[in-house]
C-alpha cells in the first residue's frame, strides 16, 4: 500500500487523507472527508484487532473493505448533494419533498413522503446530516440509477433491490440544480452577506450582534472557543457555505485572532 507511508502496515486517516490527495489523486474523494471518514470508520471496525493499535487503524486485511466503502459512501454523498440544493450540509423536510421523482428512480417509495421523512429524519430534530442520510440510505437499499453498482456480499449492508434506470431524468435533475446554484444571491452578494453576519465593526449594534453569536458557538459556555467549535459554528450558526468550506480562512483568521490578546491562562494560547 503506497498509502502506508511509514510502512507499519498501518493506515491512519491522515494518511488515507494524503493518499487520496496524492496518490488516488480524485479530486472529488479528497474534498468530500465526511466520505471518508465514514469509509475509514466503517472499514477498521469490519476486521478484528490484531493488537492494541489495531482499533484505530485500517490494516492490510481491511484495505480492499476500505476501498469498497469509499466508493460505497461516495454514492450516498451525490445521492445526499443532489437533494440538499442550498448546499448547507442539510437536508430539510421541503428538499426531501421535493426530490421525491429522483428518490423513487432510487428505489424509495415516495407514496408519503411524510412517513418517509421520519424513516428519514431518525433523532426527529427536522434536519438530516450526512451521517444520518447514510444510515437511512443503507437501511432503504438506495441506489443511484446512473452509476455502477457495488456488490460484495461481506459488505453486509446493501441488500439486492434495484430502482428503475431513468438515466436522462437524473441528467436533467443533474442539470435543474446546476443551474440554481449558478444564481446570484436574491438579495445580497457575499460581501454584504459577510458584513451582516460577521459583525466586526466597533459598534454597539456590533457588540450586541457578536455577545449573541458568540453564546451560540461557544458550546461549552467556558468564555473559550475552540477551532472545532468555530468550524461547526459557521455551519450552524453563521449558516454561510461558502465560508464553511474554506477551511484555510478559518485556520488562519483563527491562528491569527488568538495570538492579537494576551493569554490569560494555561489554555488561552490554544482557544480564542
Amino acid at each position: 500500500m503506497q498509502i502506508d507511508v511509514n510502512g507499519n502496515g498501518l493506515v491512519s486517516l491522515a494518511e488515507l487523507d494524503k493518499g487520496i490527495r496524492d496518490i488516488i489523486r480524485i479530486p472529488q474523494l479528497f474534498n468530500t472527508k465526511p466520505v471518508l471518514m465514514r469509509a475509514f470508520n466503517a472499514a477498521k471496525a469490519k476486521g478484528k484487532a490484531k493488537n492494541e493499535y489495531s482499533d484505530d487503524y485500517i490494516e492490510k486485511s481491511e484495505y480492499r473493505i476500505l476501498l469498497k466503502y469509499i466508493r460505497m459512501y461516495y454514492e450516498y454523498w451525490v445521492a445526499f448533494d443532489l437533494i440538499d440544493i442550498d448546499g448547507d450540509r442539510r437536508v430539510s423536510f421541503k428538499e426531501f419533498k421535493n426530490a421525491s421523482p429522483q428518490l423513487t428512480n432510487w428505489g424509495i417509495d415516495m407514496s408519503n413522503p411524510e412517513a418517509e421523512w421520519k424513516k428519514c429524519d431518525a433523532d426527529g430534530k427536522g434536519m438530516v446530516l450526512f451521517d444520518e442520510f447514510c444510515n437511512y440510505a443503507i437501511q432503504r437499499s438506495l441506489d443511484l440509477d446512473d452509476d455502477d453498482d457495488v456488490t460484495d456480499s461481506d459488505l453486509e449492508v446493501q441488500q439486492n433491490f434495484r430502482g428503475n434506470k431513468a438515466q436522462e431524468r437524473t441528467r436533467k435533475y443533474n442539470q435543474e440544480k446546476k443551474a440554481k446554484r449558478q444564481e446570484p444571491p436574491k438579495k445580497y452578494d457575499i460581501w454584504e452577506q459577510l458584513r451582516i453576519k460577521l459583525p466586526w465593526e466597533k459598534t454597539q449594534e456590533g457588540q450586541d450582534c457578536r455577545i449573541k453569536i458568540w453564546r451560540m458557538i461557544d458550546a461549552g459556555g467556558n468564555g473559550m472557543i475552540k477551532l472545532v467549535e468555530l468550524d461547526k459554528g459557521m455551519r450552524d450558526v453563521i449558516n454561510l457555505p461558502q465560508l464553511f468550506k474554506t477551511k484555510p480562512v478559518m485556520m488562519k483568521a483563527f491562528i491569527a485572532a488568538k495570538q492579537i490578546v494576551r493569554s490569560q491562562s494555561n489554555y488561552s494560547s490554544d482557544y480564542v
